[in-house]
């Protein structure tokens, strides 16, 4: 069995640590061009509903979506 959670048993690594700090100022000091959802179903349906697609159009996906969005989809 391998554990990917890294914060389940030590601290984050410190150049991972710096990385995700630069990322997290870089949100804090621009945080344009974001909105809040109650939840990621209706944040996708935003996304879906807001894109010009049509009957035959394609939309590439993982396996990792879950039913409710590949019904949206």
């Amino acid at each position: 069995m391998i554990f990917l959670d890294h914060r389940s048993f030590f601290a984050t690594p410190l150049p991972l640590f710096k990385v995700y700090q630069s990322w997290q100022c870089e949100l804090e000091a621009q945080p344009n061009n974001l909105i809040f959802t109650s939840n990621a179903t209706i944040g996708g349906n935003i996304v879906a509903h807001s894109l010009n697609i049509h009957t035959g159009d394609e939309v590439p996906a993982t396996d990792h979506e879950y039913g409710e969005m590949d019904r949206t989809w």
